[in-house]
């Protein structure tokens, strides 16, 4: 009777602390505000693509990222001498300054917000990223992900910056020329660098 009472509570234990893994713990401050604790690392993951029309670009997504992320959305010209080639393997960078510049936030059901982007010029190339960026996130965000993004587990579209604490993920995709395959009509997909 004895080993099956301890069979029973070690059962029991293992069933509890596999429901408990991962979640949160929730203390008060004195001033009853809740401060939530995330437990481990939180795997994010964005699944976007861009829709290439003639004067404009769509960009949808689905993301593991917590509802009221805001992501920045940033479209780059490339210099006029970049080749397609150079364009289409990433081997070479846009220019620094945002042809247009926009945000996106993730709603409930885990989904961005769609964005239309103006298509300044339809034969210039450009590169779109959308960024993820802790120091621009609201409270509830940065109680889960964490106030420099390191509540985030080492994926691919998640970087530390250079000399610094901060993570941030990010996701590229390259526009091509009207004329150009894929310049018109496409559905393309984002994806990391690093």
């Amino acid at each position: 009777m004895r080993i099956f009472n301890i069979s029973c509570f070690l059962i029991t234990l293992f069933l509890i602390m596999i429901t408990l893994s991962g979640c949160r713990v929730i203390l008060f401050s004195e001033d009853s505000t809740p401060i939530v604790k995330e437990m481990g690392k939180q795997r994010v993951h964005i699944e976007a693509k861009a829709f290439v029309r003639s004067a404009s670009i769509v960009i949808r997504s689905e993301t593991t990222f917590p509802p009221g992320t805001i992501f920045d959305v940033e479209l780059k010209p490339y210099p006029e001498e970049a080749t397609a080639f150079q364009v289409e393997t990433y081997s070479v960078a846009p220019l620094k300054e945002n042809a247009v510049s926009s945000t996106m936030t993730v709603n409930e059901k885990g989904e961005l917000e769609g964005v239309v982007i103006d298509r300044p010029d339809i034969n210039t190339r450009y590169r779109i990223q959308i960024t993820f960026n802790p120091a621009s996130q609201p409270k509830k965000v940065v109680n889960i992900l964490g106030s420099n993004g390191e509540q985030m587990e080492i994926s691919p579209g998640v970087e530390q910056l250079e000399n610094s604490e901060t993570f941030v993920y990010r996701k590229f995709v390259n526009i091509m020329k009207k004329s150009e395959p894929f310049g018109i009509g496409a559905k393309l997909d984002f994806v990391p660098l690093k």
